[in-house]
């Protein structure tokens, strides 16, 4: 098949859509994919792409457009007219590509913003061909967490677009089986609602660190609890910052391992700082490639998730659970809702309500005095989850024949 993927953000920036289109290149689809400048997560356009989008430029097979947008930068206006430009620029690529080339389908990896979706619907409409929507980010619901906006006309107008989204979707699929009661309330029928939960790339593996590694000199002696990932909001890592605090007085030997970065890294450094644990028992290693993750959750003893208590991130299944679970590593988890459940449900690790620093402390500590055999058994439940429900060879095959149906 040949398939237009539209989604804002794709390589360099890392996102999983990045892996699934080289996926679908190796099972003989042939891939393009529209999506803005890369700029994602510093609002900063990566040096040396300034001018990709005058020519198509390719990775791993994969044909990719870029279209000019606005950068994210640092503010709520600045992201606001990065949103609404790759509406408004992409559509007018995805005019250009429907005139140049005939597809088979479109795929809209959707994350913030719903309307990123637009694009797609140009292409679909244009040549009369199946439209399907990855939903990784619930709308409106998202717009009412991140401002507070539940009614009045702003919100009417994002909850028509979102219903306009699905009407032109031939099949929506979603990443948390709790997100289909709230896209069948908008009027969707049920049976055009398909979970596809995401994978964790082939590099998340269990792995051996040789010990001239320089790996190792990165990492404090103790028990290091890892987060790896992005620095945002939604992620409220100051309960983390304020756990280790905890810690220090009642564990010293526990410490809290940050790797990654984003918006939100100067204020969750400057509280550690406030707090006087800085290269104590909390540590900033910065960002990694993707493909040297796995060593560094190898080095450690457990991993952490944490999320910031809101009704959308309480039904949302978070991607990092894929990751972890696929390295085999022993899971801490401060959140509610649906990471929680499958915390605890899969055995491989504990689990505490969101925003509470002092349970998330106790969770660690307790995680600390277990016995090697006992993490060692959390390990192995971790990767037997994985493997029976989110290994890539199955969810790949559902996929395509999803795709491939219509």
């Amino acid at each position: 098949m040949n398939i237009l993927v539209v989604c804002q953000h794709f390589y360099p920036e890392t996102f999983r859509i990045n892996d699934i289109c080289t996926e679908l290149v190796k099972r003989g689809h042939k891939v393009s994919v529209l999506t803005g400048i890369p700029n994602y997560p510093a609002g900063k356009v990566f040096d040396g792409y300034e001018d990709c989008f005058k020519n198509p430029r390719t990775y791993n097979g994969v044909t990719i457009y870029n279209t000019d947008i606005i950068p994210r930068g640092n503010s709520k206006k600045q992201l606001i007219l990065n949103y609404f430009s790759f509406w408004f620029k992409g559509c007018k690529k995805a005019k250009e590509l429907a005139k140049a080339e005939k597809f088979d389908c479109v795929f809209v990896y959707q994350l913030s913003p719903v309307f990123m979706a637009f694009p797609g619907i140009k292409v679909s409409k244009k040549q009369k061909i199946p439209m399907y929507t990855y939903v990784l980010d619930l709308w409106p619901e998202s717009l009412a967490e991140m401002t507070g906006i539940k009614s009045g006309p702003i919100f009417s107008y994002i909850k028509y677009l979102t219903k306009k989204v699905y009407n032109a979707s031939a099949k929506i699929l979603i990443t948390s089986e709790s997100f289909k009661d709230s896209i069948v309330k908008s009027g969707t029928p049920a049976e055009k609602v398909i979970f596809w939960p995401q994978y964790a790339e082939d590099f998340y593996k269990p792995v051996t660190v040789s010990a001239s590694d320089e790996i190792r000199n990165e990492l404090p002696k103790g028990f290091n609890i890892i987060y790896t990932g992005n620095f945002g909001e939604a992620q409220k890592l100051e309960t983390a910052i304020e756990s280790a605090a905890v810690t220090a007085l009642e564990c010293p030997d526990v410490n809290w391992v940050f790797m990654g970065g984003g918006r939100d890294e100067a204020h969750i450094r400057s509280r550690a700082e406030e707090l006087g644990l800085v290269d104590k028992n909390i540590f900033f290693i910065g960002r990694k490639p993707a493909e040297e993750v796995c060593k560094y959750l190898s080095l450690c003893d457990t991993a952490l998730l944490v999320l910031k208590d809101m009704p959308l991130l309480n039904i949302t299944l978070p991607a990092k659970i894929q990751s972890y679970f696929a390295c085999g590593i022993p899971v801490i988890a401060s959140c509610s809702g649906e990471g929680a459940t499958i915390v605890e449900k899969s055995g491989a690790g504990l689990a505490c309500e969101a925003e509470n620093p002092k349970k998330l402390a106790e969770i660690a500590i307790n995680m600390y005095n277990r016995s090697v055999d006992e993490r060692n058994s959390m390990k192995e439940n971790a990767l037997s989850y994985f493997e029976t429900n989110y290994k890539k060879e199955k969810l790949m095959d559902l996929l395509e024949e999803v795709i491939e149906k219509i």
